[in-house]
């Protein structure tokens, strides 16, 4: 694999690592921290944790490969 492709799991990977967290503090923000969604998603973040990178890392790599690809695909037609 080359390395910007290296680059892109790299990043995936961090996607799916912070996202359960993100969505809690979005969701617990101050003036909701008793809101239904902030304590369902307390109570469910350890499990989070675990599911949401096995599901969201090959998604979130997927689509920054097809950007990259487009990317490319732009800055190509753009040179002719």
């Amino acid at each position: 694999m080359r390395r910007s492709t290296w680059a892109l799991l790299v990043l995936a990977v961090l996607i799916g690592l912070i996202e359960p967290r993100a969505e809690v503090a979005f969701q617990c923000r101050p003036g909701f921290e008793h809101s239904e969604a902030c304590v369902w998603g307390r109570s469910y973040l350890s499990l989070g944790q675990i599911v949401v990178p096995l599901i969201l890392t090959p998604v979130a790599f997927l689509v920054l490969l097809a950007v990259r690809s487009l990317l490319r695909f732009a800055s190509r037609s753009r040179d002719r």
